[in-house]
């Protein structure tokens, strides 16, 4: 079985290439692949951890590797897209994540009562289930 390894997991545009190659390869008819990665998951909470753990340096040099912020910088290097371009993007991002935690909250908490209605109407010895 033919392997890929990617030395850089965190830079989008070679995890892309590298994957590009192996579909290709497996399309093909040809047997499955392997890929092996280096990377980081959630370098948010990564951060957070190493800040406990390593050094101001160490922390900062991954911050540096952030994907989403390297490919940013591709973007704009190559004017594939202008600065304009990805705050705005980057909002929208931002408000559908707002937009879908206050959703979940929403649904927790209909189902949360929905529950304790159930549970009320058990204990008070209601046996029908009538919506009220």
């Amino acid at each position: 079985m033919p392997g890929y390894f990617i030395e850089d997991g965190n830079d989008v545009l070679s995890v892309y290439e590298t994957f590009e190659k192996a579909v290709e390869h497996v399309r093909e008819g040809k047997e499955s692949v392997f890929i092996e990665s280096i990377t980081t998951d959630g370098l948010d909470i990564l951060v957070q951890i190493q800040e406990k753990y390593r050094t101001k340096e160490e922390v900062d040099g991954w911050k540096l590797k952030d994907p989403n912020l390297k490919f940013r910088n591709y973007l704009l290097e190559n004017n594939i897209a202008t600065e304009e371009e990805l705050v705005e993007l980057e909002a929208k991002i931002k408000n559908r994540l707002k937009m879908r935690r206050i959703c979940k909250k929403i649904v927790q908490s209909l189902r949360w009562n929905l529950h304790l209605k159930i549970y009320l109407r058990i204990r008070k010895g209601d046996r029908k289930w009538k919506q009220s």
